[in-house]
């Protein structure tokens, strides 16, 4: 019992300690000014805005915002981006994954890997020089040889999904799963229920689906915070990249309206602390529905109740 309650305390402030970081991340621009020119810290206002935000909640004021000369309530206009970015997230992260389990599963020999240093070759390239070879690609194709393959950026009156951020979305989840499901794949082949399934004549793909693909299944979900932390540093590069309006391409485009010379101006701290905390809660969304997929996907593939 006593454990159990010891437990629960832990767990507890580690959430806690969510929001009083995403306070004082959001208060960091704050923290630095400049007087005659040279740098200092000004804790007074980094401290006076997260105070305000917090009053704020007793009258809803913590979740306005102004873009242009409007005033706007962030959890009236949030779920349309918040949908947005969960679409390309989820979407992009099934098809890596699944993607990356099949081929890990299949790969094997000198094919494998070959498939392995690609990947790996992939997954180490920055994600921005990736979208802008991604874009370079489309601009060269359209212009050598009259073919359009996708468009460089979003648009609304077009579709709702843009092809380059899915793809770029969908590489690094893919590099990263197919290397997990690799080394689960051939570390199960040792294991001596394979041993004993093969010994019985089963077949290799049987035994590979139910058995080791069995085994996989497991790995992934054990490192799903990896990968969704993988799709969240992704998200917010794609989005501002490619102009797709989602949660996190809101926070450059809203909470930093505007500049002078050497810092910010008109930085609206309680939508970055509004976005920050939608993204945490993405977060949690997003690996939600990745271990119910997995779980239902291995009842599916070895026939397990």
């Amino acid at each position: 019992m006593r454990q159990l309650s010891a437990n629960g305390l832990r767990n507890a402030v580690r959430w806690l300690m969510v929001p009083g970081g995403v306070l004082g991340l959001a208060a960091l621009p704050l923290l630095v000014g400049k007087q005659d020119g040279i740098p200092h810290l000004t804790p007074g206002p980094a401290l006076d805005a997260i105070a305000w935000w917090l009053a704020g909640l007793a009258d809803g004021s913590s979740f306005e915002y102004r873009m242009g000369g409007t005033t706007w309530n962030f959890l009236q206009t949030a779920p349309s981006y918040f949908m947005e970015s969960f679409s390309y997230a989820v979407l992009a992260g099934s098809i890596g994954i699944a993607g990356g389990m099949v081929l890990g599963l299949r790969a094997r020999g000198a094919a494998g890997r070959w498939l392995n240093r690609i990947l790996d070759t992939l997954f180490a390239v920055p994600d921005f020089i990736m979208a802008i070879i991604l874009q370079l690609a489309v601009i060269v194709t359209l212009d050598v040889a009259g073919i359009k393959l996708a468009r460089i950026s979003h648009d609304a009156t077009t579709g709702p999904v843009l092809a380059l951020p899915l793809l770029l979305l969908s590489l690094y989840p893919l590099a990263w799963s197919f290397r997990v499901s690799r080394r689960a794949a051939s570390d199960a082949m040792r294991e001596p229920f394979v041993m004993f399934a093969l010994s019985k004549g089963l077949g290799s793909g049987v035994v590979r689906r139910r058995h080791v693909g069995a085994a996989i299944f497991p790995v992934i979900e054990t490192e799903l915070p990896t990968l969704v932390g993988i799709l969240h540093a992704n998200l917010f590069m794609a989005e501002y990249l490619f102009s797709v309006p989602g949660i996190t391409r809101f926070l450059f485009l809203v909470a930093f309206s505007g500049r002078r010379p050497g810092w910010m101006e008109w930085y609206q701290y309680q939508l970055a602390v509004d976005v920050l905390l939608g993204v945490v809660a993405l977060y949690v969304v997003e690996w939600l529905f990745f271990k119910a997929t997995l779980r239902i996907a291995r009842r599916a593939v070895t026939g397990e109740p």
